[in-house]
């Protein structure tokens, strides 16, 4: 690939279906495994030929071509062209700033994800997106890189015998999106133990509240919206307008994920409004703070501004003041001082001032 576009915008001008890279990150190598199944044998492909894929087609076979990377634009694009793959398809798997959707073009499903990973940090996330088409006996996942891992999903697949191995496509996309919303219910629970944590702090000893951690959360969550919010239609879509695309077998799983995309989305929605509402109230605990402290200084003022003013008058040094004679006018001064100043602390307290 010679060009790494970064923005959407940077394909104006060019034809629909231009398979061009679109991505916030340089692309990753491109790595394809292919996994040849039926019910007699399995068999892994590491270097995947047309040709083979062909063949085994043809015997009725069923294929998972598995793609990691996006670097190789020519032979991603070399391999959906010679399986009849539909060339918007291809240029929306190229293009990473997708949302989550879904699509039925031909005989073919085209479903696109969000992977989640957590930083170094454990503080935000970060996003990767996963393409897959979806014909009767053909499953190809596209992700930009081998940072999330099926390794679970591998282990159960590669086992002689598997269960997997008896069904068609469909079951297996069922899986892989399966496993992609089983890990949505991981990221939620932690961010669940980190808002339990931070309410105990909230309560115990506010300073300890870390308001950037709470902000940071709070835009999790809002990613998450954003990304189960169309996960959940399309999910939708699969099971009311293209019911004949997936066998009447395999409805109850996908039922099955629309529920679990109902609860993330009712725990997302928590999630956020307790993060606002704790912001809230740690905004108004250090208000109430603020307030408390205003209120000592008003206090204090309130008093020594007539004592200040005494003081004022009585530090002129006209001649003709007759105080400034006496004998007693420094301790009488200073009684009627402290006098005023009693008397205003208990004018104050009998309205509760303080």
């Amino acid at each position: 690939m010679k060009a790494h576009h970064t923005r959407v915008s940077s394909k104006h001008g060019m034809l629909p279906g231009s398979a061009v890279y679109v991505g916030s990150r340089t692309p990753n190598p491109t790595k394809m495994t292919a996994y040849v199944y039926s019910r007699q044998k399995f068999e892994t492909l590491t270097d995947v030929n047309i040709k083979q894929i062909q063949e085994a087609l043809k015997n009725d076979c069923h294929i998972w071509i598995d793609i990691c990377g996006l670097a190789d634009t020519q032979s991603i694009v070399n391999l959906c062209r010679s399986l009849s793959i539909h060339p918007l398809i291809i240029e929306d798997v190229l293009n990473t700033h997708q949302r989550p959707k879904m699509e039925a073009i031909d005989k073919d499903i085209h479903i696109t994800l969000k992977l989640l990973d957590v930083d170094k940090e454990q503080c935000n996330y970060q996003t990767e997106q996963i393409s897959l088409i979806n014909r009767s006996n053909l499953l190809i996942s596209i992700r930009e890189s081998e940072l999330y891992d099926f390794k679970h999903l591998y282990r159960r697949f590669s086992e002689e015998y598997a269960l997997v191995h008896a069904h068609e496509s469909n079951f297996l996309m069922y899986l892989v999106i399966d496993t992609v919303v089983d890990d949505y219910f991981r990221f939620i629970e932690a961010t669940g133990d980190q808002l339990e944590q931070m309410e105990n702090n909230l309560i115990q000893d506010p300073d300890q509240l870390n308001l950037k951690t709470l902000y940071t959360i709070k835009r999790r969550t809002t990613t998450l919206r954003k990304i189960l919010s169309p996960l959940r239609d399309v999910i939708h879509l699969l099971l009311s307008e293209h019911p004949q695309e997936i066998h009447e077998t395999y409805n109850i799983y996908y039922r099955d994920l629309y529920d679990h995309c109902n609860r993330l989305l009712e725990q997302v929605d928590l999630h956020r409004e307790i993060s606002s509402s704790m912001i809230d109230i740690y905004l108004s605990i250090q208000n109430n703070r603020m307030n408390e402290t205003m209120k000592v200084l008003t206090l204090f003022a309130s008093i020594f501004i007539p004592l200040g003013f005494i003081a004022s008058v009585y530090g002129m040094n006209f001649t003709y003041m007759p105080e400034l004679r006496w004998h007693y006018s420094y301790p009488v001064v200073l009684l009627c001082m402290l006098t005023l100043a009693i008397g205003m602390l208990i004018y104050f307290k009998h309205k509760r001032i303080f």
